[in-house]
């Protein structure tokens, strides 16, 4: 059997005659009736009403328009009946018979005519011949090939099974070839089952076996994206800083990549769509990076805004303590809204002054060093005070130092009690005591009674170092400070220059 494209609007309909034959007449080219007698043939069908006809004996069968007895009606045919009316050719009984498409007992044009409308509407059949009989067996082609989709988005891996209808639904031979445009992209099987096995696109056809019908499926193989990560999830910035986001977006070979950008308040930070990131005013708000691929896979980045300092100062530039002396700072931060107020406090020599974190620095020992308070907002601005810590001095030191600094400025005068106006020894020793409230004058000409005697070797600053006929103020390191005549008036100068020492006596 074989399959045509196109159906019979008028089908053949069989008349099986067993061992009968027929007799029927036919017009020759005069137009005169022919006798087509003693013919072994049975007409089984017409394209239009059968031929009226005696069964006579004979098995087998004819179908009308069939003239060249080859189991097939086309152009053969035609040619053959358009050759024997121009007498150009003999025919056989048979194909006589098959030539009289209307039943008229002629051939002539309107048989041609007929035969050329049954190949064009129906494009071509088949009579399957056997040893006993000549059937007519129609082929009806495919005309149309329908899928159940037209369109399908899958993803690597997966299946969809196409499946196809046939036109028209008494089609002969429905069987049907798959196949696809692109393989890297989607295969698909015998039976309809499309595979994704890449990513892109492809087109899938479905085409009948028996004519040129066919169908396509636009196949769209996407990879979706399965996760997003940002560079970072934790952000604290100042107001007006900026910086981009840089997303991972897996997997690498996602068929769309792109993401959206979203803020949970605009207030505190805006982000762009290509993930500029700015931070506008003080507070707390979400950053959302979603993939755009429909995957509604997305991930977060919680971004806290403050206000920087935008300057710092401190209560004083410089500072003057003993060692063990206190002195507190304070710093200042401006404008007056930042977000963190607290300082860190430094210091540039612990053995000189350190500062604790309230700002209270303690001298350690002389020297100076810097003190400084730094803001703690990330945004390094700093100030400064110097600290100068000064060793504190016995009494006797003070003492001897004020005397040091009467050197050339008290004159010597004899029996004079005045650092200011003049002096003589006894009167500079008094008056340089006077200051730091010891009164020696009652013993002024007797100032080896005074206070309490150490030897030369213990002297100390401030001691008071009684010669013969004459009194002075140890300085230290072998040296006093006197009142010593009236060529040289007061000044610093070795032991030696007061004479023998008589005795050392301290005051304080």
């Amino acid at each position: 059997m074989k399959i045509s494209k196109k159906a019979l609007s008028l089908i053949m309909v069989p008349v099986m005659l067993s061992c009968s034959t027929l007799t029927a007449f036919a017009v020759d080219a005069k137009g005169e009736d022919v006798e087509l007698a003693n013919s072994s043939s049975v007409i089984i069908g017409t394209l239009k009403p059968s031929v009226d006809v005696e069964p006579v004996g004979g098995a087998a069968q004819i179908a009308i328009g069939d003239v060249s007895l080859d189991g097939r009606i086309n152009c053969v045919d035609v040619v053959i009946l358009q050759k024997y009316i121009t007498k150009l050719v003999n025919l056989s009984n048979d194909s006589k018979i098959a030539c009289d498409t209307n039943g008229d007992g002629q051939m002539t044009l309107s048989d041609v005519i007929a035969i050329q409308k049954f190949i064009s509407s129906h494009t071509d059949f088949t009579v399957d011949i056997g040893s006993q009989e000549r059937q007519a067996i129609i082929d009806y082609y495919v005309t149309d090939v329908a899928l159940n989709a037209a369109n399908i988005n899958i993803t690597p891996g997966n299946t969809w099974i196409l499946t196809n209808t046939i036109s028209p639904s008494n089609a002969t031979d429905k069987n049907v070839v798959w196949s696809s445009s692109n393989t890297k992209v989607a295969i698909v099987d015998a039976f309809g089952r499309v595979t994704a096995v890449g990513s892109g696109n492809s087109v899938i056809t479905c085409k009948a076996v028996n004519g040129d019908a066919k169908a396509d499926c636009n196949v769209n193989v996407t990879v979706p994206v399965t996760s997003v990560t940002l560079n970072t999830h934790s952000i604290k910035w100042p107001v007006g800083r900026s910086a981009r986001f840089y997303p991972r977006v897996n997997p690498t070979n996602a068929t769309n990549s792109s993401v959206s950008y979203t803020t949970s308040n605009v207030n505190v930070a805006t982000v762009d769509s290509n993930g500029m990131l700015t931070a506008k005013g003080v507070g707390t708000c979400t950053i959302t990076c979603k993939a755009l691929d429909g995957s509604d896979k997305y991930d977060t980045c919680t971004v806290e805004v403050w206000q920087p300092a935008s300057s710092v100062s401190m209560n004083t530039s410089s500072a003057t303590i003993k060692v063990g002396g206190n002195v507190s700072l304070s710093g200042n931060i401006s404008p007056s809204n930042s977000t963190y107020k607290s300082l860190s406090w430094s210091t540039s020599n612990s053995s000189v002054a350190t500062v604790n974190s309230s700002g209270v620095v303690t001298g350690r020992g002389a020297g100076y060093a810097y003190i400084t308070c730094n803001t703690t907002d990330g945004t390094g601005l700093k100030a400064t005070c110097k600290v100068t810590v000064e060793e504190v001095k016995s009494k006797g030191q003070q003492i001897a130092d004020y005397a040091a600094r009467w050197v050339g400025v008290t004159p010597y005068v004899w029996g004079g009690t005045s650092l200011k106006y003049g002096a003589d020894c006894s009167g500079f020793v008094c008056a340089i005591y006077d200051s730091f409230g010891y009164n020696l004058w009652g013993n002024r000409t007797t100032l080896s009674n005074e206070g309490y005697s150490v030897s030369l070797s213990e002297a100390k600053p401030g001691d008071i170092v009684v010669y013969y006929g004459h009194v002075a103020i140890y300085a230290g390191n072998g040296k006093v400070t006197h009142a010593l005549s009236e060529r040289w008036g007061t000044l610093t100068t070795d032991l030696s220059w007061g004479g023998t020492v008589k005795c050392v006596r301290r005051i304080v």
